[in-house]
């Protein structure tokens, strides 16, 4: 007696039969031939079922695109996100049995083949719940033209659903991962995220330079968002939401330290604000110098009986030019600058005048006057005027004395010309008075309202070196060099007491 399971698992190609008076709907496929190469896939399923579920599977998927379907041959085309091309062919081998083949193009190692049949399988196993009979994939015997062992080197020719499903599935998971690679955008984008946040700890004080913070690493981000989409050919879509993260974090502490920059700046500039309020000319000697200013509004900076210096609200450029003018028929015509927005100079007496149109502000003018400083040859002329060795006192040794110190006197200035002189003097000048600021700028905790005192001491500065780099040093005479490193060394010195 013949055994019924020593027959072959292949199904028998049934002969087509023509289609009964009840049955309705597009004519069934073309059925299999004899000499057709071996199918990948056997469904039990109708053949109409099977290529519906296949053509909805195409219009939804992302990893596949429909390109063409064809009912009535049975052959579907379509193809994959990286131009892998491919035709499906279906067959009925049986009122509820389907045959499928796939042929490729540009598909490496049957990589995206084995994604589709993945896929589909799942497809079909989903089906088998709502359909009648249950949608069975089966693999016939003999290899595949895609390489997959078919009944003869399987266990069992009909490969449960659960079963192909578990394996297929964790076959297909393995596909998605092996096949794509991490994102390097999505890292240089995190990268160049952790720098926008430390440059936003360290402190970025205007919204201008937030902004251009702010462009590269947005940009970054959005991009490593779209490469690591579901059909994207990059993996890595956590870690461009990590730089997006990091991005809107960095922007958010930036805008923190602009917005404190922005009170720190408007309070320093309230501090810094003149007061245009009605003042009180001092009637002192140092100030009856100058003529009084035409305005009666303004600020009192500074006032001493060595120095004294005032803001005069409300001048436009004629009133500060016919102020200039005045000063100068007072006599400040000595060593005098001027120019459009300044004016400096000084009298007979050595003393010294500054006006200038505020910075900030031209419809403001700066005055200042300095009374002229004490030098150690005075002292020392006077010294020098007493009597001998002895403590004695005699006419003739006090006038051989007076006559010796205007020798030496002589002698000194001898072979150093005004000009050269006069430059370094004011030079060496400049440095004491900047010497003096920077002492009791450091001694009172850098208070904020120096910074008048500041501009009035580089307007002198500009004025020092005008006269320093007119003199031409190839034509200085050994006592003018002389002359000039002493000066230098002594303002080294000085300048060295405030760097301690």
């Amino acid at each position: 007696m013949t055994n019924p399971f020593d027959s072959p698992t292949n199904p028998t190609t049934p002969t087509p039969a023509s289609p009964s008076p009840q049955q309705t709907g597009p004519t069934q496929p073309f059925m299999a031939a004899a000499s057709a190469p071996a199918a990948d896939r056997i469904y039990a399923s109708d053949v109409r079922l099977a290529f519906q579920t296949i053509h909805d599977m195409l219009s939804t998927d992302a990893t596949f695109t429909l390109d063409d379907s064809d009912a009535q041959r049975g052959v579907i085309s379509f193809h994959s996100f990286d131009d892998a091309q491919f035709t499906l062919t279906l067959t009925a081998t049986g009122p509820s049995t389907t045959e499928l083949r796939l042929s490729a193009a540009n598909d490496p190692n049957a990589q995206r083949g084995n994604e589709f049949y993945a896929a589909l399988d799942r497809r079909f196993v989903g089906a088998a719940h709502s359909a009648t009979p249950p949608v069975t994939p089966t693999r016939p015997a003999g290899p595949t033209p895609n390489g997959t062992p078919g009944a003869s080197d399987m266990p069992n020719d009909t490969v449960p659903a659960t079963h192909a499903h578990g394996r297929r599935a964790a076959r297909a998971s393995r596909t998605d991962t092996s096949g794509k690679k991490t994102s390097k955008l999505a890292v240089f984008a995190i990268i160049v995220a952790v720098l926008f946040l430390l440059c936003a700890f360290i402190g970025i004080d205007s919204w201008g330079l937030l902004v251009f913070f702010t462009i590269l690493p947005a940009i970054l981000s959005g991009f490593s968002i779209y490469v690591t989409r579901k059909d994207g050919k990059a993996q890595g879509r956590v870690l461009a939401w990590v730089a997006v993260g990091i991005t809107v974090v960095s922007f958010i502490i930036g805008s923190v330290g602009v917005i404190r920059a922005s009170q720190q700046q408007a309070k320093l500039e309230q501090e810094l604000a003149i007061k245009c309020e009605a003042y009180t000319w001092p009637e002192s000697d140092l100030v009856k110098l100058l003529p009084k200013p035409e305005s009666t509004k303004g600020e009192i900076d500074n006032e001493s009986s060595t120095a004294f210096s005032i803001h005069i609200c409300d001048t436009d450029k004629t009133q500060f030019d016919a102020y200039v003018q005045s000063v100068q028929a007072n006599g400040f015509t000595v060593d005098y600058s001027k120019s459009d927005d300044s004016f400096s100079a000084k009298n007979e007496g050595g003393y010294r005048v500054y006006i200038t149109r505020h910075y900030d502000d031209e419809t403001i003018m700066d005055i200042s006057i300095d009374a002229p400083k004490s030098t150690d040859s005075s002292s020392t002329g006077a010294e020098g005027s007493t009597g001998s060795g002895d403590g004695t006192t005699n006419s003739d040794n006090g006038s051989s004395t007076d006559a010796n110190a205007g020798t030496d006197q002589s002698s000194s200035a001898t072979g150093v010309s005004s000009d050269v002189k006069a430059a370094l003097d004011s030079y060496e000048s400049l440095m004491n008075e900047y010497v003096d600021f920077m002492t009791k700028y450091q001694a009172d905790g850098q208070p904020a309202s120096m910074a008048a005192d500041y501009a009035k001491i580089l307007i002198k500065y500009n004025d020092a070196m005008n006269k320093l780099n007119a003199i031409d040093e190839n034509t200085l005479t050994p006592e003018e060099n002389q002359y000039y490193l002493e000066v230098v060394t002594r303002v080294n010195q000085k300048l060295a007491t405030v760097a301690q």
